[in-house]
């Protein structure tokens, strides 16, 4: 397992394919061959350019989605909850004003990591602590 972060994860925002191609060069796979070419000049093994190559691999699948704008209008589900018993409503669960989104989101990323990563869920307090670490390293230098 990594034991190392080069960025902290974020998100940046684009309107062009072009700069996001740019940001991802400047960013992402520079950054990784320069760390590569001195992990391999030190005797090391490389390993940022195929960390990099796994994230962006990771994102595909998600890029139609995230780059045209989305909005779902129905007022069904809020009519046909109104008309439920409460013992449908507990059996039928679909009311997303009630989903616990912190869990949600939670629970998604595990999933990623786990299906899309091919990480093992054993390393997961690993990459918490580092995530930790960085963070705390991060609030002490501010850039």
């Amino acid at each position: 397992p990594t034991k190392e972060m080069l960025w902290y994860p974020s998100v940046h925002c684009t309107m062009h394919d072009l700069s996001l191609k740019i940001t991802q060069i400047l960013f992402h796979y520079l950054p990784a061959y320069v760390m590569d070419l001195f992990m391999l000049a030190t005797g090391k093994r490389t390993k940022w350019v195929r960390l990099y190559t796994k994230a962006d691999k990771a994102f595909v699948p998600f890029e139609f989605f995230t780059t045209h704008q989305w909005r779902f209008i129905s007022d069904n589900p809020i009519h046909l909850s109104k008309e439920m018993t409460t013992e449908d409503q507990e059996m039928f669960y679909f009311d997303v004003r009630k989903i616990n989104w912190q869990s949600y989101f939670e629970n998604y990323i595990l999933g990623i990591r786990q299906l899309v990563f091919k990480d093992d869920p054993t390393t997961l307090p690993l990459a918490r602590s580092n995530l930790e670490r960085y963070i705390h390293f991060k609030g002490l230098i501010r850039l």
